[in-house]
């Protein structure tokens, strides 16, 4: 937006909120903070009335929704000012537009059972001039789009009953203008510009995936007579944005369009179109983005690490020398139809990887050799399952030649071996939990004569029908070398609310199991120390965090945990082999706005490698996801970073 005599780009960078300031020539500021610990609900939460800007915001952990009104310097005016949202209900959607003089805002609210679109009008001072929230819609999806001819303001919003629709607001608010119909599509992220002569909104269907800019007049009524349609690809995503000069429109907009699914890495384009008839020019590329790398794997050979990973739609692998050296280039894709995140060891031989497949509208669980000098090797296991969700697995290193691999399908988890070349040992497998358990998300080690493999247990909560919401309790069974059960099942964690997600490790005699423990609002890990024979010893609760991998690196247990919101911290805590024993100084292992999904393996006696993702600001990569791999020496803390 231009304000005074220069342009202000305005962001969310994590918790914060910042401004730079470019000039004609294109000179830029050095970013400033203008506000921190905070959150943005809508897409157009910053305005200007030509001389002062003014964002709608929340606290970051999902405070009220408040409004802050700075120079155009940056200077703050009013900071933190609740807007006057109907007593008792639930806001969020927040955009904001001027005039020229005041501002208005809008917002959801909950007051009404299908959502409640408010307003209210804001002095540049950062005072309301309506004390109460103004009604505008109600059965409202989205939040709304706003822009103002100068001196009335025009609402684009999506109505359940009627789609997408536009309404006047005078700027006194009395006289409102009716509900118009502009398009009875299903779109999504409602976007409008005054262009000096009449509105211009760009609607996208959700279905289709496609946009369409639609005149419209100060009322908010279609003007049939020329319409730009069904720009951008099927993998246009969100956000389609528009400025005009008086002479043309522009529009820009993210797009899956490079990648392999609708959920690949987003990339900007963009296209100008004469203001007049609206005939396009030829579409540009903005800016290209290094694909995202998501959830990573790790093991250790001895010789080399072998890491993970998915990215657009693929599952890749790549090896890295003891020296941190790329063996594989930008790696090596395995599948092009993984579901979810992969796994990965060293049995002595070969490294072995597992993942869940969904390819040819086939849901199955796969498993490769890979040698140490990055050979695919022939065979491998190919497991049919039914198609359903619940997707979990892991592998467990056991005897010489052999490998478990436990899956979870249809709430059903099975163990079954594996040899040196990921093929299958037994003809049938082992039903690891009960049958009707409702189990998933399994995990588990080898203690030098039995598995232990731990999982969740789905637990329905009777108010809440839907099939995803559920608690949760931690339970476990021991396993001989030859796949059968040994003794009771073990109650790890049942009925502490919920707990999820378990991880094992063993010192070569007893257990260690940590998982995610959710009670009254509050994140949090619990460690229990196990018997080889099945006995819970303890149990250990580490607050404001996320239990995600937990490894023996033959002195203690290292428990790898994730803080929950933004920012956040991987931290690493020892654990000592017996119950009551000391936990060990923390180690920070990275922290940010976006770090991620960290995996911890031994590299050997008192070292320990971790790999993770994070925003990867280092050239050529923008910020996108990209994964780290950290060796940690006990001798000499952190020896090498790493990066793909």
């Amino acid at each position: 937006m231009w304000i005074r005599n220069a342009y202000a780009i305005v962001w969310l960078a994590g918790s914060e909120i910042k401004l730079a300031r470019i000039d004609r020539d294109g000179h830029v500021t050095t970013p400033r903070t203008l506000l921190s610990n905070v959150f943005v609900y809508g897409r157009q939460f910053a305005a200007t009335n030509g001389s002062r800007l003014a964002i709608a915001y929340a606290g970051a952990h999902g405070g009220y929704l408040r409004i802050a009104v700075f120079t155009s310097e940056g200077d703050a005016i009013a900071t933190d000012v609740f807007l006057p949202v109907r007593p008792g209900s639930g806001n969020f959607g927040s955009s904001i537009a001027s005039n020229g003089s005041d501002f208005l805002v809008s917002w959801l609210s909950s007051n009404l059972p299908n959502g409640e679109l408010d307003a209210a009008r804001l002095r540049d001072d950062g005072t309301f001039i309506d004390t109460a929230a103004r009604f505008v819609s109600d059965a409202l999806l989205s939040d709304a789009g706003i822009a103002s001819d100068g001196d009335a303001y025009l609402l684009l919003y999506y109505d359940r009953s009627q789609g997408i629709s536009a309404r006047r607001v005078p700027r006194d608010f009395n006289g409102m203008g009716p509900a118009i119909r502009v398009t009875n599509s299903t779109p999504y992220f409602p976007s409008v510009i005054w262009t000096g002569t009449n509105y211009l909104a760009v609607v996208m269907d959700f279905g289709i995936r496609k946009m369409t800019a639609i005149p419209l007049d100060r009322e908010g009524h279609p003007t049939t007579s020329r319409q730009m349609n069904d720009f951008g690809s099927l993998r246009v995503q969100q956000f389609p944005a528009l400025a005009t000069n008086g002479n043309v429109v522009a529009f820009a907009w993210s797009e899956a369009r490079f990648g392999s699914d609708v959920n690949s890495n987003y990339d900007i384009f963009g296209i100008v179109a004469d203001i007049a008839t609206l005939t396009p020019a030829a579409e540009q590329l903005l800016t290209f983005s290094s694909p995202e790398q998501r959830s990573p794997a790790i093991a250790f050979s001895g010789e080399n690490y072998l890491t993970v990973w998915t990215e657009d739609g693929g599952l890749y692998f790549g090896r890295v020398a003891r020296d941190g050296v790329r063996l594989d280039g930008r790696g090596v894709m395995l599948s092009s139809s993984q579901y979810g995140a992969a796994k990965v060891v060293f049995d002595g031989v070969n490294y072995l990887v597992a993942w869940g497949d969904s390819g040819n509208g086939q849901s199955s669980f796969k498993a490769v050799a890979i040698s140490t000098s990055g050979r695919i090797q022939p065979g491998g296991l190919n497991l049919s399952t039914p198609v359903c969700g619940s997707f979990g697995h892991d592998l467990i290193v056991g005897p010489p030649g052999e490998t478990l691999l436990v899956t979870s399908a249809c709430a059903v988890i099975e163990g079954r071996r594996l040899d040196h070349f990921a093929n299958p040992i037994d003809s049938a497998p082992l039903l690891v939990a009960p049958s009707g358990a409702a189990a998933g998300a399994p995990a588990g080690a080898w203690n030098g004569h039995e598995y232990l493999v731990a999982w969740q247990e789905h637990v329905p909560i009777p108010q809440i029908p839907e099939p995803f919401i559920y608690n949760g309790n931690i339970r476990a069974a021991r396993v001989t070398p030859t796949l059968g059960l040994l003794g009771a099942m073990i109650e790890v964690g049942v009925g502490q609310e919920s707990d999820a997600a378990p991880v094992v490790a063993s010192d070569g005699d007893d257990f260690l199991i940590a998982y995610g423990h959710w009670s009254s609002g509050a994140h949090g890990v619990r460690a229990k120390h196990v018997k080889g024979e099945g006995a819970v010893l303890d149990d250990l609760l580490f607050d404001d965090a996320q239990a995600t991998s937990v490894v023996w690196d033959g002195d203690r247990y290292e428990l790898v945990t994730q803080t929950p919101g933004i920012p956040s911290r991987i931290v690493m805590t020892g654990i000592g082999r017996s119950a009551g024993s000391s936990r060990f100084d923390p180690v920070i292992i990275a922290s940010g706005d976006d770090v991620r999904d960290p995996a911890v393996m031994a590299a050997g006696a008192r070292r320990v490698a971790i790999a993770y993702s994070r925003a990867a600001s280092e050239q050529p990569y923008g910020g996108a996801l990209r994964i780290f791999l950290r060796v940690v020496d006990f001798d000499s803390r952190i020896r090498a970073v790493r990066h793909r």
